[in-house]
């Protein structure tokens, strides 16, 4: 934890809150606000204190390894408040959350959601039943909320134990 500390002093709560979410996720963790003092007359909050979120750490050390993929972890990808908002006041039910930021947000490539979701992958291969009468590979990721998406589309030449590695 020495590499979490810094002598600057911050302008509004979300720049710190920024540098916070920065420093942790580059060292592999989440930090959450655990409490935090109402605005007081001057309109600035005293006193926040923050904690890793899985609530761990004991004599300067946690009580879990760091994460290996920070993409996928439940707190680094919440919704904003922005895109909480955007989508209650437009109605959009749950299972269509994915989809909707995947329009608005042309980056969102396959790709992008394989590097945020790399735990789960899945491949299914149909056996000459296109035009091609050749094996079709399908390979589909899964997310956190258990959508699927497309990552790459295959017509093999053969289908061998070799040709999937």
């Amino acid at each position: 934890m020495a590499n979490f500390k810094t002598d600057h002093v911050f302008s509004t709560r979300e720049n710190f809150k920024e540098w916070v979410d920065h420093v942790s996720r580059t060292l592999g963790y989440v930090v959450i606000t655990k409490k935090s003092k109402a605005k007081t007359s001057g309109g600035y909050v005293s006193k926040i204190i923050l904690a890793c979120n899985q609530s761990g750490v004991k004599n300067g050390e946690h009580n879990h390894d760091p994460v290996m993929y920070m993409e996928g972890h439940e707190f680094a990808k919440q919704l904003t408040e922005d895109e909480v908002e955007d989508m209650t006041d437009n109605d959009v039910p749950p299972h269509n959350i994915l989809s909707t930021l995947k329009s608005q947000n042309e980056h969102n490539t396959s790709l992008n959601i394989l590097n945020a979701f790399p735990q789960v992958l899945m491949m299914d291969a149909t056996y000459k039943t296109n035009k091609y009468n050749m094996p079709l590979l399908e390979i589909v990721g899964v997310t956190s909320t258990n959508n699927t998406f497309s990552i790459a589309f295959v017509y093999m030449d053969k289908e061998k134990e070799e040709n999937y590695t």
